[in-house]
């Protein structure tokens, strides 16, 4: 008898074909050493990630190694940033930000790994939950954030997501928030990195990790 195969936490455990993804897995053995030097990157960065079972890097990076080193070392090095360089903003606020994209964008592995995240910071399920279905939470006030100030996040995300703009007024009333210029442009990179990396996760078919994917399949008329 064969033995299974071992799974760990990036594993998808689901032979659904339709949230298989697009690329084959690329193992750190079927890599140049530039792309190994890369792949080691990443799982000695911020993000804790580690190889799936079958070899290859969760998320996005699998697909990252199919790209020349340049810019595969590029789109890691400003993943890292993104994460490590946008201190003007508290973490609460970024991860609101992070997860209305995700639900906007209904990708599974960004609000797998971002709600994950959320909650750490001390956002309630109920919120997390609320987002996911692209509901207005009940914030509550955390600490050295007040639920009005996320609530204002959550509003200048969703007009970006629904109208493609914000109103000054919206614009004005989240930079007295952020406090600066300097963390106003750092939330706008924040989402648009996200919608970028949601881009390439869909369009790749790159599946959460776990038993259940956090969206429906696009063929489902609840989707």
């Amino acid at each position: 008898m064969s033995e299974k195969p071992k799974i760990n936490r990036f594993d998808t455990r689901s032979d659904d074909p339709d949230i298989q993804p697009r690329l084959s897995p690329r193992t750190r053995n079927q890599l140049t050493a530039e792309h190994r030097a890369i792949h080691d990157g990443i799982v000695e960065s911020v993000r804790q990630v580690n190889e799936m079972s079958n070899g290859a890097l969760p998320g996005p990076f699998n697909a990252w190694m199919y790209l020349s080193p340049s810019l595969t070392q590029a789109l890691d090095t400003l993943g890292v940033a993104i994460r490590t360089e946008t201190a003007e903003v508290s973490i609460v606020l970024k991860e609101i930000a992070v997860c209305v994209v995700a639900a906007h964008r209904r990708c599974n592995v960004a609000f797998w790994a971002h709600s994950g995240i959320a909650l750490r910071a001390g956002l309630s399920a109920e919120v997390l939950h609320d987002l996911k279905n692209r509901r207005t939470p009940a914030f509550e006030d955390l600490p050295g954030v007040s639920a009005a100030d996320q609530s204002t996040v959550h509003r200048f995300v969703r007009s970006y997501l629904d109208e493609h703009r914000v109103s000054d007024d919206l614009y004005d009333e989240l930079r007295q928030i952020l406090g600066s210029d300097r963390a106003m442009v750092e939330l706008v990179v924040v989402i648009g990195h996200y919608c970028t990396i949601a881009a390439q996760l869909n369009l790749l078919r790159v599946p959460a990790p776990g038993d259940e994917q956090p969206f429906l399949k696009p063929d489902d008329p609840n989707f």
